[in-house]
């Protein structure tokens, strides 16, 4: 009964762990990510991202030209989560 005691404690512990390490990765990623596209007068972006489990292998990337073109990157990486 004790080592059953001692071995939930540790796996609480270790819970406690992950889910820091995942805050700690979906806040990083969220300062990586651009808040928001530059705007023009050619054209107009609103923007939303909400990873489905907390942190994406998404991103995107935005990259205005002289003369008011946008290059837009989408990157899609398969999966969910840390593993992604």
């Amino acid at each position: 009964l004790l080592a059953m005691i001692r071995n939930a404690l540790v796996l609480k512990s270790k819970e406690k762990d992950l889910i820091q390490d995942r805050d700690r990765a979906s806040k990083l990623q969220k300062k990586l990510l651009p808040s928001r596209p530059r705007m023009s007068e050619k054209w107009k972006l609103d923007l939303f991202f909400q990873p489905a489990e907390g942190i994406a292998g998404d991103s995107y990337y935005f990259h205005p030209f002289p003369y008011g073109e946008l290059l837009v990157l989408l990157f899609d990486v398969s999966g969910h989560g840390m593993a992604s």
